[in-house]
């Protein structure tokens, strides 16, 4: 009997190996093994001891799981493998650009009517009102919709050469 309690405490630490480490289902696999090695020896000492063993298996492995996925972001693989953090300033899913309505800036690319343009410094996706705009024109943010920032071309200053 000793040995269907050792299976089990082998089936579990592979249980965890498996949470922890990328093993691909190896570990799945050997744990399975283990488990039902367990049970086909508790089973032939007598069928209370293999209740006893299924029911208590049927408890300590997905604890184990649970256990293993709340160590798993304090482990260094854990650390490289999962995201930190907020991808947007406040917390939010999506970014705010209601502060942007009345900013002015330059288109960096076609937009036609979608592209990118600078504002503030940063580049932002923006959709352009009222067709094409070329790039290096500038833009002003009329409106905010959802993540869309619309845009408007604004009056671009003549050149020397346009003048004369």
């Amino acid at each position: 009997m000793i040995t269907a309690f050792v299976l089990l405490a082998v089936s579990l630490a592979l249980v965890l190996a498996e949470v922890l480490f990328p093993s691909f289902g190896l570990f799945s696999l050997l744990a399975g093994v283990c488990l039902f090695a367990a049970d086909w020896i508790a089973f032939e000492q007598s069928n209370t001891w293999g209740w006893a063993m299924l029911g208590s298996q049927l408890v300590l492995v997905p604890l184990v799981v649970w256990l293993g996925f709340r160590w798993l972001p304090h482990t260094g693989i854990g650390q490289r493998m999962l995201l930190r953090g907020s991808s947007t300033p406040g917390g939010s899913v999506t970014p705010d650009h209601a502060r942007l309505v009345g900013l002015q800036g330059v288109a960096e690319t076609d937009l036609r009517p979608g592209g990118t343009a600078r504002i503030e410094g940063l580049r932002h996706s923006v959709v352009a009102l009222g067709g094409y705009i070329e790039p290096g024109t500038p833009i002003a943010v009329t409106g905010v919709e959802g993540t869309e920032i619309r845009v408007r071309a604004l009056e671009k200053a003549p050149t020397s050469k346009e003048q004369v």
